[in-house]
C-alpha cells in the first residue's frame, strides 16, 4: 500500500506539471498540431516511466546490476508465522482489476454503439445520416451528420469532420481511454483528453474554415444535439468561445519554436526524475541486486522457504510496542555464504538488531551467476514489524 501511495503521488504530480506546461505554455506559443502530439506524448511517456525502469545502456561501468523483487516480509509479535504481503494485497490488486475491467467494458459498449449506429442509418456515400437527429461528428472513417441539419450547414460540418479523419483523431481518443481504463485511480490522467479534444477541434477549425463569416454564423448558431457518448469528435464542443476566437484572431505562434524547446526540455526533466524516483524506490522496497548479468542468488528452497524461516527464527523484541520495516542488507559470495550484515533503514535498535541475528544463522545461499560462473551478490530484505496491542 505504501508503494502505491508513492505511485499516486508521483504519477499524479509528474501529469499534472505535464498538463500546466501544455496550458500555461503551448497552448498560447504553438499550433494545435505540436500540441496534440505533446499531450498525447506526456501522457504516455510519463505513464511508462512511473511503472517501468527504462535502461537506456548509459554510462561505461564494468558491471550492471540485476533486480529482483522481493516480498515484504512481517513478523507479528503475536505468533512467530511470517506474512506474506503478496497475499494481503490481493484484495486491492483484485478490485483495482476489476473496476479497470468495468471501464473498459464501457468503452467497448461505446464503441459497438458507434458501429450500429453505422449500420442502422443510412450511409449517403459521404456521411451516415442520422434519422430524425441534429447530432454531428466522426469516428475513425465514419463520419455522421443528423437529418435535421440544413443541407447548407451539413458542408461545412462535413469539411470539418473530414479533417479529424485525415488526422486520424480518433486514434488519440482511443489511446487516452484505454489510458484511462488502467490509470482510472489516477484522476490526473483524465485532464488529458478532454485538452486533446480541444486541440482536435481548433486544428479542424484552421484547415476547414474556408469562409470566415459563414463558419462563424454557424458555431454561433450551433443548436446541434452533442452525442451521447464520449469517443467520438464532435462539431458542437463546450469550447465555442475560444473557437471563434481563434477563428478571427489567427495565431501567428511567433515563439513556436522557443516554446517548443522548453516544453521538450521540461518534459525530458520530468521523465528522468520519473525514472530516478523509481529507481530509488525500488531499492528502497525490495530488491535484490546481483553483479553482472545472470542468475540472481537464491536462498535454499527459493522465496517462500526464505520467508518461513524468518517467520520462525526472529523473535519479536518484548519492549516494543510499535509497527515498523527494517531493511537488512548483506553479501552472498561466490560459494553462498553470508556475510556484512548492515541496517540500511530501520524504525528500532531492538527490531534491527533481532532481524540481523536471524539473518546471520541462515544456511548457505546458492550463490548468483554471471556468464556460467558464480558471482557476489549483494541482498536487501525488508521486514515488516508488525505490533498488535490485542492480548
Amino acid at each position: 500500500m505504501r508503494e502505491f501511495i508513492f505511485l499516486f503521488i508521483q504519477l499524479n504530480l509528474s501529469l499534472l506539471i505535464a498538463y500546466l506546461i501544455w496550458r500555461l505554455l503551448l497552448s498560447k506559443t504553438n499550433g494545435p498540431s505540436f500540441q496534440r502530439y505533446y499531450l498525447l506524448l506526456s501522457a504516455i511517456l510519463i505513464s511508462i516511466a512511473t511503472f517501468v525502469n527504462l535502461s537506456l545502456g548509459l554510462g561505461n561501468s564494468a558491471a550492471s546490476l540485476l533486480q529482483e523483487s522481493i516480498s515484504e516480509i512481517s513478523i507479528s509479535n503475536e505468533s512467530s508465522q511470517v506474512i506474506d504481503n503478496i497475499e494481503i494485497l490481493l484484495p486491492y490488486q483484485s478490485l483495482y482489476i476489476i473496476i479497470g475491467s468495468f471501464i473498459f467494458l464501457n468503452l467497448l459498449y461505446s464503441v459497438l454503439r458507434v458501429l450500429y449506429l453505422s449500420i442502422e442509418n443510412e450511409n449517403s456515400g459521404a456521411y451516415i445520416s442520422l434519422s430524425n437527429s441534429t447530432e454531428a461528428f466522426s469516428f475513425f472513417h465514419l463520419i455522421f451528420i443528423g437529418e435535421k441539419i440544413p443541407d447548407h450547414e451539413k458542408e461545412i460540418i462535413l469539411r470539418h469532420e473530414r479533417i479529424h479523419i485525415v488526422k486520424y483523431h480518433s486514434i488519440d481518443i482511443l489511446i487516452l481511454r484505454m489510458m484511462e481504463c488502467m490509470l482510472w485511480a489516477f484522476p490526473a490522467i483524465y485532464l488529458f483528453r478532454p485538452a486533446v479534444l480541444q486541440v482536435h477541434e481548433y486544428e479542424a477549425d484552421e484547415k476547414s474554415c474556408l469562409d470566415e463569416k459563414n463558419y462563424i454564423e454557424l458555431l454561433l448558431g450551433q443548436t446541434l444535439k452533442a452525442p451521447s457518448f464520449s469517443l467520438v469528435n464532435s462539431f458542437n464542443s463546450n469550447q465555442l468561445k475560444n473557437r471563434i476566437m481563434r477563428i478571427k484572431n489567427k495565431p501567428q505562434y511567433q515563439h513556436r519554436y522557443s516554446g517548443a524547446l522548453i516544453a521538450s526540455f521540461l518534459l525530458v526533466l520530468i521523465l528522468g526524475i520519473n525514472q530516478s524516483l523509481h529507481s530509488s524506490n525500488k531499492v528502497e522496497s525490495r530488491t535484490q541486486k546481483a553483479i553482472g548479468e545472470g542468475e540472481v542468488a537464491e536462498f535454499p528452497g527459493g522465496q517462500k522457504a526464505f520467508m518461513e524461516y524468518l517467520g520462525k527464527n526472529i523473535q519479536y523484541p518484548k519492549n516494543v510496542k510499535e509497527s515498523g520495516t527494517v531493511y537488512i542488507k548483506f553479501i552472498v559470495d561466490e560459494n553462498g555464504k553470508c556475510s556484512n550484515f548492515q541496517e540500511v533503514k530501520g524504525f528500532n535498535d531492538d527490531c534491527s538488531t533481532a532481524a540481523i541475528e536471524a539473518l546471520k544463522k541462515m544456511p548457505n545461499w546458492k550463490p548468483a551467476t554471471k556468464d556460467g560462473k558464480k558471482v557476489s551478490s549483494e541482498l536487501t530484505v525488508p521486514i515488516k514489524f508488525d505490533y498488535s496491542s490485542k492480548k
